[in-house]
């Protein structure tokens, strides 16, 4: 527990054992001479200067000035004993922590220095101090272990009860290992020296004297973030992120900074923007808590250059009276100091308008110039580029190259900024270390094409309200959003998308369509992610999309009139498919294959759900509902005889009229029934422009192909088991009787008169499962036909399998 009353009186004279176990590291004036540590089984050591103490009295400045060094200040133990009050013999715990945070805001006190001393000649803001009772050595491991060192109290030793401060700078299994800051050498004594090591036992008997108290020094953290380069000219930014640590077990509700500030000094070649200001207001900041700001800088002439952050804050508190010594109320500065530096160069053209012929130095340059008009190219020569860029002109916006024209955001901005205008097209970057990519406003028929969006925290590409935009053969790789398709207050929706060819890896939300209607989602490749493709409007297309690694494949949320089609949806931690409040929509042919629940229904009906096939996952389906009866979802899950349902790879009925679609119903629950379960898997080849052939069947198919007059494919399955195909071919294709061939070999089929119409053929055939060549040709074909798809090898353009199952039913 802390104690914040509590306060010791320390004999400051006593010294410390060194173990045989381990030898000392020599240090003269805090240098480092030697190091030789017998001890085998060292866990963890932080390496803190060591420093003898300059009088007998001087233990607890002597392990504060010990601190201070390794986190590279050279304050003197004299000045931190006057600003302790250690004069005649003691440091009082209040005093030492005081010590800590001394700065250039107060005056000491104590009688140490010939005078007063403002704030620590090498450093004029203080340290966070932190003190805690009640630690434990779990405590001491856990700090050592993220290379905090700690000031302890405890007796000297059994037999000379004196207190006396040493620094934890390490542990083994067996014991824990400090700097004594006592020179036995000078003035006897068995302890003392660094890397004193004690039992756990005797450490804790010892400790036991101060109720485990522990002072934690810290300074703040203060990391600057620049370019490391910039041409002359440029506008940048500098951000600054400021880390007040508080690590447990210390609480942090006590040591709150006030009224803080950040201030940067930019030394020559650098100058703020217009309008902007040194220094930053950050208000009060809790310990353990991080803020960040930044400072818009310009690039005034060709140097190295550098430049400093100053962070402080203000923390008061008071020192109890301690003998001749009187209480006193005291305000201190803490806070930290950071450097950064960056090359400023001469001014390059790297920037060109293909139109005007006009070079320049900076994107948005380019983009504001007078000459630069609506239809212009602009082409930007690999490098990296610190730039936001706002686009109100109709403009190709041309990267050379994708992998190496690179636009940073140093984890601040939009990047790229469309508003309100219409063909705009983006291509050729990488986007990185922002909030967004892209961000498209009220504009449309935007193309984004060939781009890499990478660590944005807010997501690579947002479209607000903006319609007929195409975003295609993008990588858009860790961050939280992938793509974000919205509406706006009081405009349209976002309009007729197309979103193709895309590759998303590792976003949180992967594609987002809350408020896009009438738009496409084709053949993008969406891995790694919690939701893949969510969707909150209507009359949408999604298809022929892979989607697989993630928490739910495909999400609809009050969606209706939507079209879900031909995707492969693999590896779904929840569900494969997640349908919420939604009607309407149509799921046909979706591979669905080993997700934790194949489609979740919550609350939604009158969706349509066939050819889909259903493989391998833990639940093909869960249905939920809140109100009995009147929020049940109750869908229709086949397109009729002769076309069928879906796949279940968990359906046991047999096919008595070899048609490809089972005897018996299979039933999902009390309200819904596949009335027609498929006895294979459903596959649809598109092989003319206007043309689709579609299989059921048990087998993998491999190489499906059309020419002019002949289908041709191979099948596979475990030797010696049964195989059957059911094809239906359009009349418009191949109208005619038909032969069936299997290895060059002509087989029995049967022509599925009862179901075979105007416009579609269907056949069952049947064979015996290896690996086979499948013709399928014209009764009265020309005589070439054959001889040319026997010797004909098959490109393999399609793979399907067939899975073995493993089910339940939840």
């Amino acid at each position: 527990m802390r104690r914040k009353s509590a306060c010791f009186i320390l004999g400051l004279i006593l010294f410390f054992v060194s173990p045989s176990s381990i030898t000392s590291i020599l240090m003269t004036n805090g240098e480092y001479t030697s190091w030789t540590v017998k001890a085998s089984n060292i866990v963890t050591y932080v390496p803190v200067p060591f420093h003898y103490q300059q009088n007998n009295y001087y233990c607890g400045p002597a392990a504060l000035e010990m601190v201070f060094d390794y986190y590279g200040e050279d304050i003197l133990q004299t000045e931190i004993a006057d600003v302790a009050r250690t004069y005649p013999y003691v440091t009082y715990t209040d005093e030492l922590l005081r010590a800590v945070h001394f700065s250039n805001l107060s005056t000491s006190l104590g009688d140490e220095m010939p005078g007063n001393t403002t704030g620590y000649s090498a450093r004029e803001i203080g340290y966070a101090a932190f003190e805690y009772w009640g630690l434990t050595i779990d405590d001491l491991k856990t700090l050592i272990e993220n290379g905090e060192p700690i000031i302890i109290l405890m007796w000297f030793t059994p037999s000379k009860i004196y207190g006396h401060y040493r620094v934890v700078v390490g542990y083994n299994e067996t014991h824990i290992i400090m700097h004594d800051p006592w020179n036995k050498g000078l003035w006897g004594g068995t302890y003392g020296g660094a890397n004193t090591s004690m039992t756990h036992s005797t450490f804790l008997e010892l400790w036991e004297y101060s109720g485990y108290w522990g002072l934690l020094a810290r300074p703040w953290v203060i990391e600057v973030s620049t370019p490391s380069m910039v041409n002359r000219g440029d506008d940048f930014e500098v951000g600054a992120n400021i880390t007040y640590p508080c690590p447990p077990p210390f609480d942090p509700s006590d040591y709150q900074a006030l009224f803080c500030n950040a201030s940067i000094e930019l030394l020559r070649g650098l100058d703020l923007q217009l309008g902007e200001t040194a220094q930053h207001s950050l208000g009060n900041i809790s310990a353990g808590n991080s803020v960040q700001t930044s400072w818009a800088v310009h690039a005034s002439q060709q140097s190295f250059c550098n430049m400093s952050v100053v962070v402080m804050g203000t923390t008061e508190g008071s020192v109890w009276s301690h003998g001749a010594y009187s209480a006193y109320d005291y305000i201190d500065a803490i806070g930290g100091l950071s450097t950064g530096s960056l090359f400023v160069t001469n001014q390059t053209f790297r920037v060109h308008n293909l139109d005007t012929g006009l070079n320049y130095t900076a994107i948005q340059k380019a983009i504001n110039a007078n000459e630069t008009l609506n239809g212009h190219t602009i082409f930007v020569e690999e490098g990296t580029y610190y730039e936001t860029i706002v686009i109100n002109k109709s403009i190709s916006l041309i990267g050379e190259n994708r992998d190496t024209t690179i636009i940073d955001g140093h984890g601040h901005g939009i990047l790229i900024d469309i508003f309100n205008v219409s063909s705009v097209a983006i291509n050729g970057f990488t986007l990185r270390d922002c909030l967004w990519g892209i961000r498209l406003t009220l504009s449309n028929e935007t193309t984004i094409s060939n781009n890499i969006m990478e660590n944005c925290s807010d997501g690579g590409i947002r479209s607000v309200a903006s319609g007929k935009s195409s975003i295609a053969f993008n990588t858009i790789r860790n961050n939280f959003f992938g793509t974000m398709l919205t509406e706006a207050s009081g405009t349209s929706l976002s309009l007729g998308n197309k979103i193709e060819h895309n590759n998303l890896i590792n976003n949180s939300q992967a594609l987002s369509m809350p408020g896009a209607d009438n738009s496409t989602v084709l053949y993008n490749n969406i891995e790694n992610f919690y939701d893949g493709i969510t969707l909150g409007g209507k009359n949408n297309l999604i298809a022929k999309n892979n989607i697989t690694n993630g928490e739910n494949g495909i999400s609809l949320y009050s969606a209706s009139d939507n079209t879900i089609i031909g995707n492969t949806i693999r590896n779904s931690i929840f569900s494969g498919i997640y349908i919420a409040e939604s009607m309407n929509n149509a799921f046909i042919n979706n591979n669905i294959e080993n997700n934790m629940r194949g489609i979740f229904l919550d609350e939604s009906s009158e969706n349509l759900i066939f050819y889909n096939n259903f493989i391998n996952n833990t639940f093909q389906t869960v249905h939920i509902y809140w109100q009995p009866e009147t929020s049940r979802s109750i869908n229709t899950w086949d397109n009729g005889y002769p076309s069928g349902g879906n796949y279940w790879c968990n359906y046991n009925g047999t096919d008595s009229d070899y048609n490809g679609i089972g005897d018996n119903w299979y039933e999902i629950d009390e309200n819904n029934t596949d009335h027609y379960p498929l006895m294979g898997m459903f596959n649809d080849f598109n092989v003319t422009s206007k043309h689709n052939v579609q299989t059921i069947c048990n087998s993998s198919i491999l190489g499906f192909q059309f020419n002019s007059t002949a289908i041709s494919f191979n099948v596979t399955g475990e030797n010696g088991t049964a195989g059957f195909c059911r094809i239906c071919i359009p009349t418009a294709l191949m109208n005619d009787a038909f032969r069936v061939y299997v290895n060059e070999t002509e087989i029995p089929h049967t022509p599925l008169t009862g179901i075979s119409n105007d416009t579609h053929n269907y056949l069952y055939f049947t064979y015996s499962h290896s690996t086979q060549e499948v013709i399928i040709i014209p009764e009265f074909p020309s005589f070439i036909i054959l001889p040319l798809f026997m010797t004909a090898t098959l490109v393999a353009s399609l793979l399907y399998r067939k899975r073995k199952c493993k089910i339940k039913f939840e």
